[in-house]
């Protein structure tokens, strides 16, 4: 197993308890009564959205930037990505049924990914870092595809 990030123990458990909490659906008292309500429901998500875009313009500055800038751009993503699975429990403390059960859990999943992002120490982390980019890329495409979906469905159907 490659080496990863220091942080990368802290993210994994906070991904952890937010899918244990989905799971035994705990009940967050105010935070549930806030849920189910349209407007909140449309603050978060806008917030969330932004979020998630924001996690590509930045992904895609970190392509063009030189060295020094691109690991500033990192440490930004990598908070930006912790931040995200925080707006998503606010937004909606469980995954959901259907598309949404999907939905749901790509944000988890690429939070997760994000922490276990191979160190550059040997030429066997590189080899995995090639695997590692294309498998956070193809993740964080699906994503875009799924926000992009409900998005639609939100509006269509309002």
């Amino acid at each position: 197993m490659p080496r990863t990030e220091r942080s990368a123990p802290g993210i994994l458990l906070l991904v952890g308890l937010y899918l244990v909490q989905a799971v035994l659906d705990v009940s967050w008292g105010p935070l549930d009564r806030w849920q189910q309500r349209e407007l909140w429901r449309r603050l978060t998500g806008a917030v969330l959205a932004g979020l998630v875009v924001g996690q590509v313009w930045l992904a895609w500055q970190r392509c063009t930037a030189l060295a020094e800038r691109s690991r500033a751009l990192l440490r930004r993503h990598r908070a930006l990505g912790v931040v995200a699975l925080g707006a998503l429990f606010v937004h909606t403390t469980g995954p959901g049924h259907g598309y949404l059960l999907v939905l749901g859990l790509l944000i988890p999943l690429q939070v997760a990914l994000g922490a276990l992002r191979p160190a550059e120490t040997s030429a066997r982390d590189l080899e995995h870092r090639a695997w590692w980019r294309r498998l956070h890329g193809g993740v964080g495409a699906m994503l875009l595809a799924g926000l992009g979906l409900h998005v639609w469905i939100v509006f269509a159907w309002s």
